[in-house]
């Protein structure tokens, strides 16, 4: 299938789960407002994150892998500690512009950081739809599976078979 598509189904349900959140409301339930739309987005996270992974190392020379690992565990840990301030920073700025820190001032600054956070992952899906190519993906894919044919077989599937 390639990296691309799971990409893509990835971050939109990371999107659509983090919007959902964002329409959560003070006097909610844990069940009804967060429940749901916490597991779409930890899906949309486990779908999205292998595929980056994949996709960063996909051409690397085998002497580059480390390398290339490292450039993209560095870009998702700073890409998180970024992430995180501005979405802090729209939460805690309408927070500090209401008169008192009331359950429901705080839930629509939270819910104003969650639908910012929707919106860039969002930005996320036609990144990956319009810079991704498909055929790269797909050949990924041809790659991998010519590799498979290639390989010894292992010692584990050969004392399983002698």
């Amino acid at each position: 299938m390639g990296y691309k598509p799971v990409l893509a189904a990835g971050m939109a349900l990371l999107a659509a789960g983090l919007a959902w959140l964002g329409q959560a409301w003070a006097h909610g339930s844990f069940q009804a407002d967060v429940l749901g739309p916490g597991l779409l987005a930890a899906i949309g996270l486990g779908l999205a994150f292998t595929p980056i992974f994949v996709a960063a190392s996909t051409g690397v020379d085998p002497q580059q892998a480390g390398l290339a690992s490292g450039l993209i565990n560095t870009s998702q840990q700073i890409g998180g500690a970024l992430g995180l301030a501005v979405l802090s920073t729209i939460a805690f700025t309408h927070i500090n512009h209401a008169a008192s820190a009331t359950p429901q001032i705080l839930t629509e600054g939270y819910t104003n950081a969650l639908r910012a956070g929707a919106a860039i992952a969002a930005l996320g899906l036609i990144a990956t739809l319009g810079l991704i190519s498909a055929r790269d993906s797909r050949s990924h894919v041809q790659l991998s599976r010519t590799q498979d044919r290639a390989a010894p077989p292992s010692s584990a599937t050969e004392s399983a078979s002698g």
